[in-house]
């Protein structure tokens, strides 16, 4: 859904209608922060709770506060179930704007469609104080319509509480049947052309489960909480600073979660519920049990998938991506990025700039595109892919293949019998003590002379010799064998080889490669 699409029906929910209609838009003399007064005159078959949520999912995305002190002579808005039916309608000033409106949902409609939290009467309320904030519908019709009467291609519930199409009724639009329960991206739109963008608050909220999200979003959470019979819910999260999370690490279904503004994510088994305001950041995401694909933003990213084969993408901010348990695959893109496989067999593609890959457990494959990065391989026979720039890669343990890629790069095996490729650039092949394991065979396939170098300082090796003969303490002998030079040390002194080390070729070494 681009903005485009959504900015069209926000303008026709506040002035395309009503130019349609025949009369002038209409709005009150507010902007985001001022209370309206609520005057309400329910019968004892009116659910309360459910219009106060009405109202709370309006205040949550307009920075409108509604105050219910209003009374029979001085109010903004007239909530009524005196009537039967559903309508709204406003008395405006010469110059258009709203003095009250009154917004009546009868008991008919709580009767047929019930009082639980996600319904159609909860969902009528919502659109029926739309109106009285003064917005039209999302397309010329009004009382009843028919696919054939939209205005425009994505004409329903999934971009405005105002349409009168479900998402099924709509061709253009991939998503489960549900109910609505907050004002929709071009609702959002529309309402802050009226009264203003709310103010940044930079709390940090959490959406999801474990929600500490307040008001209609607190409700969605606790939704969650006792989600044994839920039904599908269409919601649009707004929000407006801070550093903020989806948490959906108890969704056991395959989810595919979108921190994209105008964004729809598939969640707890439902396609294409879950919405991101325009405007909106959502700055970090943590999947379920599934296997879930996870799409970030511009922001800085935390996204973790938890168990499951999952998909992480970062986007175009530094950002920290951690596969969790599953074979992953983990893409940073743009920016300085860290990279976690954690357990499993992962795949991770640091992409551009500056970035640390991590793979865990498991036989990982690690791809460090362009910038100065870091490799390390951890646990698993993992392979290990430097690219353009000068890279540090680390096996760590496991039988590892390391390749450097263009640049000066720094390889090191570490435990296990590992290949080495510097490939193009002065590379430095390392050696460390506690990597050490006898029997262990590290094979480098291109070490060249005079450019590349042998990094054996922490050894403890203090001389080099060329040709057969024993092993002395602290010696590194060189010997030619089957077209290849065999480097070994006695590191321990009890006369057996610890240290081996096999070049591609049989070419002598000399003293400038090797540092000790």
């Amino acid at each position: 859904m681009s903005y485009a699409d959504a900015s069209r029906i926000a303008n026709y929910l506040t002035t395309g209608y009503f130019n349609d209609a025949g009369y002038p838009a209409a709005s009150f003399d507010v902007q985001t922060g001022d209370a309206l007064r609520v005057y309400t005159d329910f019968t004892t078959g009116a659910d309360r709770g459910i219009v106060r949520l009405a109202l709370d999912a309006w205040s949550a995305v307009s920075g409108l506060r509604f105050a219910m002190n209003g009374t029979a002579n001085n109010h903004d808005l007239h909530l009524t179930d005196s009537d039967v039916g559903a309508y709204s309608y406003g008395y405006r000033s010469n110059d258009h704007t709203l003095l009250w409106s009154v917004a009546n949902v009868g008991r008919d409609w709580l009767n047929a469609y019930g009082s639980e939290t996600v319904s159609y009467y909860t969902q009528t309320w919502i659109h029926e104080i739309g109106h009285a904030l003064g917005l039209g519908h999302a397309g010329n019709y009004n009382g009843s319509a028919g696919w054939g009467d939209q205005n425009f291609a994505l004409d329903s519930w999934q971009m405005s509480v105002m349409s009168y199409f479900a998402p099924f009724e709509n061709p253009n639009v991939s998503a489960s049947y549900g109910y609505v329960l907050t004002p929709m991206p071009a609702d959002i739109l529309a309402i802050h052309r009226l009264y203003g963008t709310p103010k940044v608050e930079k709390r940090g909220d959490v959406y999801g489960f474990d929600g500490t999200a307040t008001d209609i979003y607190q409700e969605f959470s606790d939704l969650l909480d006792n989600r044994s019979d839920l039904q599908p819910v269409l919601l649009t999260i707004h929000d407006t600073g801070g550093i903020d999370m989806l948490n959906m690490s108890r969704d056991p279904h395959d989810q595919r979660i979108d921190l994209q503004p105008g964004s729809f994510s598939d969640v707890l088994g439902w396609h294409g519920t879950l919405g991101i305001a325009y405007g909106t950041l959502i700055e970090n995401a943590r999947g379920g049990s599934g296997d879930d694909v996870i799409l970030g933003n511009r922001a800085a990213n935390r996204l973790a998938g938890s168990g499951g084969a999952d998909t992480l993408h970062g986007g175009n901010d530094s950002d920290n991506l951690d596969g969790g348990s599953g074979n992953d695959r983990l893409y940073g893109q743009l920016g300085a990025d860290l990279l976690i496989g954690d357990n499993g067999a992962d795949f991770l593609d640091g992409g551009p700039n500056s970035d640390i890959l991590r793979g865990g457990s498991g036989n990982d494959r690690m791809l460090a595109g362009t910038g100065n990065d870091r490799l390390r391989g951890q646990s698993g026979n993992d392979l290990l892919w430097g690219h353009a720039d000068d890279d540090i890669i680390w096996g760590d343990h496991g039988d590892d293949s390391l390749s450097g890629g263009g640049g000066n790069d720094r390889l090191r095996g570490g435990r296990g019998t590992d290949i080495m490729s510097g490939s193009a650039g002065a590379d430095v092949f390392v050696f460390r003590s506690q990597d050490i394991r006898r029997g262990d065979v590290d094979l480098i396939r291109d070490f060249t002379r005079s450019q590349d170098l042998l990094d054996l300082r922490n050894l403890g090796l203090d001389d080099f010799r060329r040709g057969r003969g024993s092993l002395e303490e602290g010696v590194l002998r060189a010997v030619e064998r089957n077209d290849k030079l065999h480097l070994f040390a006695d590191l321990d002194g009890d006369g057996v080889s610890d240290l081996h080390i096999v070049l591609a070729d049989d070419r002598p070494l000399s003293d400038g490669d090797l540092l000790f």
